[in-house]
Formats: C-alpha cells, structure tokens, sequence
C-alpha cells in the first residue's frame, strides 16, 4: 500500500540520521514509491517456484487485481501510528499499528486471492522498511 508524502518525509529524516550516524554506503534506503507497506505477497522475491516469475504474475495479476478491489471495498482510510523501529539482520523497520483495518484488508485479499506455492504468508505485523 502507498505510503502519504507526511510518511514519508519522516522515514526520509530517519534514513538520513541512519546514513549520518553509519555513512551513506552502510545500507540502501528504499525511497518514493520502493516505500510501502506490505499487504501480502503475491510472489516472493525469495519463493521457489515451478515456472518464472514473470509467468506466474502474467497468470494471477487479474485474480490479485479483483482480489484488491474486494479488500478495500468499502473501507475507509486506514490511519496507522508507526512507533517503533526495529533491527534484524537483514533490514530495519518501522512497525506501527492501526486499528484494524489493514488486517481486515490483508484477510479478505488473502481469502480472495489464492497464493501460488512457494509464496511466503502474509506479515501479521505493519510496518516500513526503513534500510537493508
């Protein structure tokens, strides 16, 4: 899901602060519209799959399309509090909360959308990647 111009002027100022206090080289910053948060997969970057990627998203896209348009049907704008940030090997995110309606959202995608095998589940958790 994109993220507001707000949102991201404030990741923007945490990613400088992390490049400041590391050096510009020490991660790789997502940015503009790499920024967003994680509803589900369709198909994971990392996934093992029977047939390449690009085929397998040529398959799915219009069933993942109807499924999105049914996961914010009647919806309103999900307000999210970001208020945590934290590390793991491989990334630093900002977690944050809202109350309720992107798992509502992420459940009727999901229900909608049958994932290919090989596709991680979905995050339980919202949150920005910040660095990698």
């Amino acid at each position: 899901m994109p993220l507001s111009d707000t949102i991201k002027e404030a990741v923007y100022s945490v990613q400088a602060k992390l490049a400041k206090a590391f050096g510009e080289d020490a991660f790789w910053f997502p940015r503009d519209e790499q920024l967003h948060v994680t509803l589900a997969h369709i198909i994971s970057p990392d996934g093992t799959y029977g047939q390449s990627i690009p085929e397998i998203y040529r398959q799915i896209k219009d069933e993942a399309s109807a499924a999105f348009a049914a996961a914010i049907a009647g919806q309103t704008a999900p307000a999210v509090c970001f208020n945590l940030v934290k590390s793991f090997p491989t990334a630093i995110i900002l977690q944050g909360h809202d109350n309720g309606t992107i798992h509502s959202i992420r459940d009727i995608f999901i229900t909608y959308l049958t994932l290919p095998d090989g596709t991680r589940k979905p995050p339980d958790i919202i949150h920005i990647t910040l660095a990698r």
